[in-house]
């Protein structure tokens, strides 16, 4: 399985989780592998790099994710880049014949998935350059322990 996840805005992070099982003559073990990132809006065409992103992983088993947009009192320009990316993600949706999950801003709440459970899961990256990058991690893991029932999460985090 592989879950890829936008959280769009004036720099676009993303994360993709994968998780593949081995059986080697019946011990079946699971390997797990995160990356993330972000694609930055100077860069040019920042609207086609996101769109040859997601085309990228496109594949069996791939579940698209993004964070939906709410509308903010006072927008700014991240606001407005926001909307933009969520049109590239529906494009490339409607393109590819590709489900998105949608989840609202609330899913990635720093004080749910904080740093210390995130280092913990060996998720965390620091910094600034990760801020959004580490937003997406987040939407990834609300999606594994409550729409994929992943409790071994949480149980790694006791």
């Amino acid at each position: 399985m592989k879950i890829v996840w936008i959280d769009p805005g004036g720099t676009a992070g993303w994360t993709v989780y994968e998780r593949t099982m081995t059986n080697y003559y019946g011990d079946i073990t699971a390997h797990e592998n995160w990356s993330c990132g972000h694609l930055e809006p100077e860069n040019e065409p920042h609207h086609l790099e996101l769109l040859r992103f997601l085309e990228s992983h496109i594949g069996k088993n791939t579940v698209f994710g993004c964070e939906s947009y709410q509308i903010a009192p006072m927008p700014t320009a991240d606001h407005y880049l926001a909307i933009e990316d969520i049109g590239v993600v529906k494009l490339f949706a409607a393109m590819h014949r590709e489900h998105i999950v949608w989840q609202g801003a609330q899913f990635q709440d720093p004080k749910v998935w904080t740093p210390a459970k995130m280092k913990k899961l060996g998720v965390y990256k620091p910094g600034d350059a990760y801020k959004h990058a580490m937003s997406a991690t987040r939407h990834v893991l609300h999606y594994l322990v409550h729409v994929q029932y992943r409790n071994d999460l949480l149980m790694r985090l006791r």
